[in-house]
């Protein structure tokens, strides 16, 4: 009794891109993380005044001095949310476009990647250049005008440590977008795109 016969490949199988399916499930997961940085932006403010009320008794916070801070500040926040509201919808379109082997996942990869390195850099210089983390020092542990911050130890390390987590989290930032500009603007990756999707 003869062997049955191994059935044909389908037409294009042994050419079939697999970067487009481990990219795209890897994207559309990752879009979920910048959704829930958005929705923690927007509650930003009200946590911080939370632990500020919490110091209030202790470091004879002034009120005033607590809603200065917010307000001046809230923007920032708020802006915040948004601009992760918006760079997690276009990552998940171009996630499923994608998947979908559809052009339009290039233009949409690569706006994603830019505006997310930009506003990478910009979460950096608040961090370190912008003094929002020395006002907030302030006005959490009390440091009056003119006092020096090393005198209050628990400042000083809120500080340092306030300036290390941007730092750091804004170069973490820049990881996947940075990977998927280098992709998208690879010669073969693009010709891929060109080629093959619809």
């Amino acid at each position: 009794m003869s062997d049955a016969a191994t059935p044909p490949m389908p037409p294009g199988a042994a050419n079939e891109l697999k970067w487009p399916k481990i990219i795209g499930i890897l994207t559309i997961v990752f879009s979920g993380f910048n959704f829930f940085g958005a929705v923690m932006s927007f509650f930003t403010g009200r946590l911080l005044k939370f632990q500020m009320q919490m110091n209030k008794d202790l470091y004879n916070l002034q009120t005033t001095d607590i809603d200065q801070f917010l307000a001046k500040w809230n923007w920032h926040f708020v802006t915040s949310g948004l601009i992760g509201l918006i760079t997690g919808l276009v990552l998940l379109f171009a996630g499923i476009f994608l998947l979908k082997e559809k052009k339009i996942c290039r233009p949409l990869y690569l706006a994603y990647a830019t505006v997310a390195i930009l506003y990478a850099f910009y979460s950096i210089y608040v961090a370190v250049g912008s003094g929002m983390i020395d006002e907030q020092m302030n006005v959490m542990f009390g440091i009056g005008e003119g006092e020096n911050i090393s005198d209050y130890p628990e400042a000083k390390v809120g500080r340092i440590s306030g300036i290390i987590g941007g730092v750091v989290g804004g170069v973490f930032a820049m990881v996947l977008p940075g990977f998927l500009l280098i992709w998208f603007m690879r010669s073969k990756i693009r010709a891929d795109v060109l080629s093959r999707f619809a």
